[in-house]
């Protein structure tokens, strides 16, 4: 049975459903199955915003405390696209999921209502529908002195887009050499360029873009890889991207582009970089901000006035 999953990823992609299929493997690892509201936050969110949306979702939590049924809850209230099957996002492995999201759903009981979870995404009320025990450790059989040899256990998009993420070239290469799609995601959405970008392993995105990854690509909230490469200060990847033809000004969901990601992050090389290549300086989001704006407003003084040299208002 292949399971449902969510795009929830801060990286990547239109807001999708995904079903992604478990990896066989001779011992399965220990799953959970579970469901979750959103009450998701924006990079741009002032203080008071995030602390409104965190009272929120803690007065959801409380309603669910006091015997509201969490699938009608979860229709009404989240912003995950998961709301549509009522929060539900299937069974998934720790590695999954951010290690925030991950941390509490794999240390909360079945059927118990969690705490509010902050991850980059905003807050997450989880419920633990079953948990699903490593059958190593269920099996009164001793484990085996090794793992098995990796020609037994098939590559899954999860194995590529975790290689990309922690820099693992041989790793990339292995899964694209077994056939899974340069484009693939994993079961919450994200794609190899986007993790490698982010963390700023630059061999690995010139190893996915030389495979036809497409530099462009958006995914969760609308983000690029360019977009999230700006937002966590990847300069050389941002470099790297651009030489690739990546658009200089993509919009996510909320009309953010990767100058307003630097710019609220206090990213002056990759500032300039983005103007030098054409980037919109008075570009507006949906809620009127530009550059500038939040460049003063998060106090990076050398920002701004890159910006204001280079013609913005």
């Amino acid at each position: 049975m292949t399971p449902p999953f969510v795009a929830v990823l801060a990286t990547l992609g239109p807001l999708l459903v995904h079903q992604v299929a478990l990896a066989a493997s001779p011992a399965a690892p220990e799953t959970v199955t579970a469901s979750h509201i959103l009450i998701m936050t924006r990079p741009s969110d002032t203080a008071d915003e995030r602390a409104a949306k965190k009272a929120r979702a803690e007065a959801v939590r409380q309603r669910l405390l006091a015997g509201e049924d969490f699938a009608r809850l979860a229709r009404e209230t989240s912003d995950c696209p998961s709301k549509e099957q009522g929060g539900d996002l299937g069974e998934f492995r720790r590695s999954a999921m951010v290690k925030p999201f991950a941390d509490a759903a794999f240390s909360q009981a079945a059927g118990a209502i969690g705490p509010v979870v902050e991850t980059q995404f905003g807050y997450h009320i989880i419920k633990v529908n079953r948990r699903n025990l490593a059958e190593a450790a269920a099996s009164s059989t001793p484990a085996p002195s090794a793992p098995p040899s990796r020609p037994d256990k098939p590559f899954t998009k999860q194995d590529l887009v975790q290689a990309a993420l922690t820099g693992d070239v041989a790793g990339v290469r292995a899964a694209l050499a077994a056939g899974v799609p340069v484009g693939a995601t994993n079961p919450v959405g994200m794609r190899a360029l986007d993790s490698a970008a982010q963390a700023g392993h630059l061999e690995v995105v010139r190893v996915l873009l030389g495979a036809g990854a497409d530099a462009n690509a958006t995914g969760s909230l609308g983000y690029t890889a360019l977009t999230v490469a700006a937002m966590k200060g990847r300069t050389e990847a941002v470099r790297l991207l651009l030489a690739s033809k990546a658009r200089v000004d993509p919009k996510a969901i909320d009309g953010s582009t990767p100058l307003m990601m630097a710019a609220l992050n206090g990213h002056l090389d990759i500032v300039r970089l983005l103007i030098r290549a054409g980037a919109d300086v008075n570009v507006h989001d949906q809620r009127n901000l530009t550059p500038l704006i939040v460049a003063r407003r998060t106090n990076h003084a050398a920002v701004a006035e890159a910006l204001v040299a280079a013609g913005a208002r």
